[in-house]
C-alpha cells in the first residue's frame, strides 16, 4: 500500500491546477481585443489566469503588411513562483504599423487547457504617414485581481477572522489534506 503513495501524490499534483481553475471568476474568461488610434495598435488581454508570483509579461511580435498579419504571442514570464493562481490582465502597443487590414491573430498559453490558444481578429490601420518600422512601444499588465465573487457566494455571517480559510493558499492547502 506504501507503494501507491507517490503515485497519488503525483496524481494530486497534477490535478491540483485543473480543480483550482474553476474557482476563479477570470476561469474561461479571456477577452483579447484591440484599439487602433493612428497607426498604434494596442491589444488587450483581460481575465488572463496564471500562476502568481513574481512575474513578467513579454510580447514577440511580426507585422506582415503583405499577407495583412500581425502575429502577436503573450509570452508569460515567472521569476519567482508561488503557490497560487491570480487573474491578470495584459495589453502590448505596436507603433508605425504600416496602413491597411489586418488579421491579428494573438497567441497565449492557457492555463486551463495546457496548451497554446490562438485568437483571430481584424483590425484596419489608417495611413497617417507611418515612416518607421512597427515596433513595441509599451506593454502593461495588472498584479493579480480581486476576485469577482458574488455577494451570493459568501456565506451569512461570515467574517474576516474565516479570509485564511477562503484564501487561494488555503485552497491549496485543501488539495493535499
Amino acid at each position: 500500500m506504501r507503494k501507491s503513495t507517490p503515485f497519488i501524490l503525483l496524481a494530486m499534483l497534477l490535478l491540483a491546477p485543473i480543480s483550482l481553475a474553476s474557482e476563479y471568476w477570470c476561469t474561461d474568461q479571456d477577452e483579447i481585443y484591440a484599439d487602433v488610434a493612428g497607426s498604434t495598435v494596442t491589444i488587450f488581454h483581460q481575465a488572463a489566469f496564471y500562476i502568481c508570483g513574481e512575474i513578467q509579461f513579454e510580447f514577440d511580435f511580426s507585422v506582415d503588411p503583405d499577407a495583412g498579419q500581425i502575429d502577436i504571442t503573450e509570452n508569460f514570464i515567472v521569476i519567482q513562483p508561488a503557490y497560487c493562481f491570480c487573474c491578470y490582465e495584459s495589453s502590448v502597443a505596436i507603433d508605425d504599423v504600416p496602413p491597411g487590414e489586418y488579421t491579428v491573430n494573438f497567441t497565449w498559453y492557457d492555463e486551463e487547457s495546457n496548451d497554446w490558444v490562438i485568437y483571430q481578429f481584424d483590425v484596419s490601420v489608417a495611413d497617417v504617414g507611418q515612416t518607421d518600422a512597427p515596433r513595441v512601444s509599451d506593454t502593461a499588465y495588472s498584479g493579480c485581481l480581486p476576485e469577482m465573487a458574488s455577494v451570493e457566494d459568501e456565506e451569512p455571517g461570515a467574517d474576516e477572522s474565516d479570509s485564511d480559510d477562503d484564501s487561494t493558499w488555503g485552497r491549496l492547502k485543501e488539495c493535499f489534506k
